[in-house]
């Protein structure tokens, strides 16, 4: 196995991701789906009250290793890539 990807099991369950990170250090990534900066889950149907940013900081805490992000107004509706967003988040993660 060269990497995982959890998505809403990352938001829904951080001690499981936390197990995951320990069992499997470096591979395991976390994608975050946002709408309007907050994070949305079960396949983009359920938005949550949590920053995207704040979501990403919980899970780099319990160890991902990278974070994959889509924005699903622009990416998601296939209207271009939001460059924007990913770049407001320097300093607010420690890894690239």
């Amino acid at each position: 196995m060269q990497r995982v990807i959890l998505g809403t099991a990352a938001y829904a369950d951080p001690d499981f991701l936390q197990s995951a990170c320990v069992r499997w250090p470096g591979r395991i990534a976390v994608d975050i789906a946002a709408k309007r900066g907050r994070a949305a889950v079960a396949g983009w149907t359920r938005e949550t009250e949590l920053l995207a940013t704040d979501l990403a900081r919980q899970c780099e805490a319990r160890g991902a290793a990278m974070i994959i992000y889509t924005d699903i107004l622009r990416d998601g509706a296939q209207t271009g890539v939001n460059l924007a967003a990913p770049g407001s988040w320097p300093g607010a993660l420690r890894f690239p």
